[in-house]
């Protein structure tokens, strides 16, 4: 509800019992001044969803899935979908398109206000469009006038929103209501 915080796990070398926990914070940078701020920990295995460096204590919230629903003509009474598109589309349940697509223009957002001091679009883009409209526009203006604060943003995106089966906001939401 304040701050935002992206809760990293990655599972420690060599020690199979131990995640390495990270605390990104998104209201400030690293001295390198690419990354958020961080923190580091460690976590047994057996405490992950105990922990209250996994699981943060006080006004935290988990971003919300976004589900993404099947189009009715691909399953009807009288003719069900094929075993394909049947495994297509539940391959995607556990981490929709529109999820990742949400998950990343929230991320955006964070880089963004982290790294520009101005907003990047004139006033009336603000206006006039929806979320996903702008975050797709501002990236155009950043890929195309500032190459160096793209290429920081690439290393956001290949650090932060790595590809999982099941959506991590799924796995802990149980953990955080």
């Amino acid at each position: 509800m304040g701050g935002k915080i992206i809760v990293f796990l990655e599972r420690k070398p060599g020690r199979s019992n131990l995640y390495k926990v990270t605390h990104f914070h998104l209201d400030k940078l690293s001295e390198d001044e690419r990354l958020p701020r961080s923190d580091n920990y460690e976590v047994h295995k057996d405490e992950i969803f105990d922990s209250e460096r996994v699981v943060l204590p006080g006004d935290y919230i988990l971003l919300s899935y976004v589900e993404q629903p099947i189009d009715n003509g691909y399953n009807r009474y009288n003719h069900p979908m094929d075993e394909r598109t049947y495994n297509h589309f539940l391959s995607k349940y556990l981490h929709s398109e529109i999820h990742k697509q949400m998950k990343e223009a929230w991320l955006w957002k964070a880089y963004a206000n982290l790294h520009f001091s101005q907003p990047i679009l004139t006033d009336i883009y603000y206006e006039r469009f929806s979320r996903h409209r702008l975050t797709s526009s501002e990236q155009n203006v950043v890929q195309q006038d500032d190459p160096e604060k793209w290429t920081i943003w690439t290393m956001w995106r290949k650090k932060f929103l790595r590809s999982t089966r099941v959506a991590p906001e799924l796995v802990f939401s149980s953990a955080y209501n």
